[in-house]
């Protein structure tokens, strides 16, 4: 995608509600748009996180939530994650861990006190960024897309060690394949392949694949594969080349040997 374009279109996706009329103006696929509402979403949460964690905001949310305010309703007025801010809250209320709060926000049915149980669950089900069943959803497509992945190398003939192998022989941060022969796709040497169920931007690409210098640095060159699509400036690095689907032409396989 032209960065032009991935701009137009984040500055008008203002909510989920939007991506129908844009998907139609810009002829795009509904779950792009909805991964990249998702990163824009992700980003801004990320960016007030801390200043919803501050103890005098706490507290002016715990105080609230005894008045009668209920936590959806402070989620909203701030522009908050409802899930979220239901941490930030229980946290306070009973003094929890983060671990203990993760917990309850996986079983909050757990949680003794009526109305905070029904709230909690209410955050729950209206987030559909942070709650544990999109959490569930997103690590069920990406196990679907890696799948595919798996499906079109076995379809090439082109053999290959999954990261379940690589960890059982180690290696703590793996790709999702590594190619017992290197590939050669448009003049370029691949040697690990990662799978993304998602939309490449540059915010994207740089916070959640920091770990794609580590796999060239043990692996050599390799592929990162956005299935949802990407803008076009990520393909800047020598060493990962960024694609939005398996290549339908592999131009040649060769012994590791002669791969450099």
């Amino acid at each position: 995608m032209k960065l032009a374009v991935f701009q137009q279109i984040v500055e008008q996706l203002k909510s989920r509600d939007d991506i129908p009329v844009i998907a139609q103006e810009f002829s795009i696929p509904y779950d792009t748009l909805v991964s990249i509402y998702g990163t824009k979403y992700q980003k801004m949460i990320k960016q007030q996180t801390r200043l919803h964690h501050l103890p005098e905001n706490v507290a002016k949310y715990v105080q609230a939530w005894r008045e009668g305010t209920c936590i959806l309703e402070m989620a909203e007025a701030v522009n908050f994650s409802p899930c979220l801010l239901a941490r930030i809250i229980v946290a306070s209320l009973h003094s929890l861990t983060k671990a203990e709060v993760s917990r309850i926000i996986k079983q909050p049915e757990s949680l003794e006190d009526p109305r905070l149980r029904g709230e909690v669950m209410e955050a729950i089900e209206a987030d559909d960024n942070f709650s544990p069943a999109i959490d569930r959803i997103r690590q069920n497509v990406g196990r679907e897309y890696e799948y595919i992945l798996q499906e079109k190398l076995n379809a090439s003939n082109i053999p290959y060690i999954t990261e379940e192998q690589l960890r059982r022989e180690g290696y703590a941060k793996t790709p999702d394949v590594k190619l017992e022969i290197p590939m050669e796709v448009a003049g370029r040497s691949v040697n690990w392949i990662d799978s993304k169920a998602a939309f490449g931007d540059s915010y994207y690409h740089n916070t959640k694949n920091q770990h794609l210098k580590s796999y060239v640095n043990r692996f050599g060159p390799g592929m990162v594969i956005y299935w949802f699509g990407f803008v076009e400036t990520l393909n800047d690095d020598p060493n990962v080349l960024v694609m939005e689907d398996f290549p339908r032409q592999v131009d040649s396989l060769f012994p590791r040997d002669e791969a450099n």
